[in-house]
């Protein structure tokens, strides 16, 4: 499923490997044309420099709350959070060992994520 974000000048249309949306309206066939709470993406060589790059400038700018990175080959997930005004104030590296509070205080174990990797 893809997610569109546009404005009057720009307009980008990725494929997250992970989205949470809450409004159903905003659903055009398989694209989503709303802001998702949270956008997770799996990184790897081939789409690094894309996820910390680009993605990261884009869901930041179009308001997307928190945004995760999974970096599989280091074992650890980056969260940008608490977007104001299309930015992240805030950044987190979380890795083994660690718990993670996500939007509406939910709880995820670092450890539980890559132990469904390996």
């Amino acid at each position: 499923m893809a997610v569109v974000f546009e404005n009057e000048k720009e307009k980008f249309e990725f494929l997250p490997d992970i989205m949470v949306c809450c409004s159903s309206q905003k659903f055009e066939g398989l694209k989503y044309k709303g802001i998702p709470l949270l956008i997770v993406e799996i990184l790897s060589y081939a789409t690094q420099h894309r996820d910390r790059g680009l993605k990261l400038y884009v869901y930041e700018k179009f308001g997307v709350k928190e945004y995760w990175i999974v970096d599989i080959a280091n074992e650890c997930i980056e969260v940008y959070s608490n977007n104001i005004n299309g930015k992240y104030m805030t950044y987190n590296n979380y890795t083994k060992g660690m718990t993670i509070k996500t939007i509406n205080n939910i709880t995820i174990l670092v450890d539980d994520v890559f132990g469904v990797v390996k």
